[in-house]
């Protein structure tokens, strides 16, 4: 897991307080991926974690850098795997190389703070899906799980679903291969 990414993540989207709109420390590489978080993503996503790259002046002259923002922005559509190594592989191969597998079924990007008006931490509902490594068919595990963009990310980054994730048809709890019994009193089965 990665300590610096968790911390960071909260730190942008912590309700109270003044902090510079971007960041100049990163959620993870803008050039790869991080193979400390629980699902790696590519450099394809990085518009959805608000990583671009903004003017700044250094040294006198206007540069262009790698900033961290709060507006994350996963989509409908969007199709996560466990294991960055599958992204442009033929579909059987990365069923062998890939454990887990999120498809993201409809999203709301999250709004930061403006003049006075609360950050919207927006919302993503994804379902998860296991991979069948006898047969190589993904399986249901999840067939929805409603989370804010900002416990999305957590949970890219963790593994461990959010406290206040609302999911259907789970057959295991928060973290990716553990059982019911260790279901955190805020994981809501609907």
């Amino acid at each position: 897991m990665n300590k610096k990414a968790l911390d960071l993540l909260h730190k942008l989207t912590k309700p109270e307080g003044k902090r510079k709109i971007r960041s100049l420390e990163l959620l993870k590489s803008p050039d790869s991926n991080d193979p400390n978080w629980f699902f790696e993503l590519p450099p394809g996503f990085n518009s959805a974690l608000d990583i671009t790259q903004t003017e700044r002046k250094i040294d006198g002259k206007i540069q262009l850098v790698w900033t961290q923002g709060s507006a994350f922005s996963f989509q409908a559509g969007d199709t996560l795997y466990s294991h960055c190594n599958v992204y442009g592989c033929c579909w059987g191969m990365a069923l062998k190389k890939m454990s887990y597998c999120l498809q993201i079924l409809e999203a709301e990007e999250a709004v930061p703070e403006k003049r006075g008006v609360p950050r919207d931490p927006g919302k993503v509902a994804f379902r998860q899906y296991f991979i069948d490594k006898d047969s190589l068919t993904l399986q249901v595990r999840c067939s929805r799980v409603e989370v804010t963009q900002d416990c999305f990310i957590e949970y890219l980054i963790t593994g461990i679903f959010p406290r206040m994730a609302r999911t259907g048809n789970s057959e295991t709890g928060p973290r990716m291969g553990t059982s019911n019994r260790q279901l955190s009193s805020g994981f809501l089965k609907v």
